[in-house]
């Protein structure tokens, strides 16, 4: 079996922390990877995996507490989102190299989405930062990102695991991480509040998303976190969902 994989990361909120775990985890059973599809937080993990921080990226996260990732939500009255997000994409911004898509040498696509013209937006060149920082918009989340008079928000709204969008190579595997696979628990979910059944409802969605993409594309490896792991700003769980990650790789290795 080929060792050299084309990677591609959902997104997820939080959850998307496993990424980190998957990494390197699949770098440990000696996989090699040489390219990568994001969006949302996993166009992040890509973008500073492929800038060469993911270990400094880890351990600052590893430093966070619920008071700390509270202190960095600058709130805002805007209707567009109820965080601007400039705490979290300054600190964001080292570690992310200030280098365009194109000169990483590990090539890289980031998805996001125009609201504006109902289309999926491709980053493979132009600024990383500029691409992420478009890609992780979480609809009434974080403000969204204007260019050239568009609206562009997270890519995860409609192209929530960018199969599509990744660069393959002759040879290599196709290797997919869902953060946000859906679990059945009658028992929990007759305790469901109103949050919750909102975060269900769109995890539904994007899973059913998610199942269309894998038909078509069909993958070669397939890494499942639940969508239950976290929820979207609970990044103070970031040891917990690294090593869910690392889990999900040798679950799925194990079971091949």
């Amino acid at each position: 079996m080929s060792k050299n994989i084309n990677l591609v990361l959902s997104g997820g909120g939080a959850r998307g922390i496993a990424h980190i775990g998957v990494i390197e985890e699949l770098k440990k059973q000696g996989f090699i990877i040489k390219s990568i599809s994001g969006t949302s937080m996993g166009a992040l993990i890509g973008a500073v995996y492929a800038s060469g921080k993911l270990s400094e990226f880890k351990k600052w996260l590893f430093t966070l507490n619920k008071m700390d990732v509270f202190k960095m939500m600058d709130f805002t009255l805007s209707k567009q989102g109820f965080i601007k997000g400039d705490k979290i994409f300054d600190k964001m911004s080292e570690f992310i190299s200030d280098v365009n898509i194109e000169d990483l040498e590990l090539p890289l696509a980031i998805s996001a989405t125009n609201i504006s013209t109902n289309s999926e937006v491709v980053f493979k060149t132009g600024d990383l930062f500029d691409a992420v920082r478009a890609s992780i918009s979480i609809p009434t989340v974080f403000t969204p990102v204007y260019k050239n008079n568009d609206i562009i928000i997270d890519g995860g709204v409609i192209n929530n695991l960018p199969i599509s969008n990744i660069e393959r190579f002759d040879g290599d595997l196709l290797v997919v991480v869902d953060v946000n696979r859906t679990q059945t628990d009658k028992e929990r979910n007759s305790k469901l509040g109103f949050l919750d059944i909102m975060n269900k409802s769109l995890l539904l969605l994007m899973e059913r998303v998610t199942e269309l993409s894998i038909e078509k594309y069909k993958p070669d490896i397939i890494i499942n976190v639940s969508g239950e792991s976290a929820k979207i700003l609970d990044f103070h769980k970031a040891k917990y969902m690294v090593n869910i990650g690392k889990e999900s790789v040798l679950n799925q290795l194990n079971n091949r």
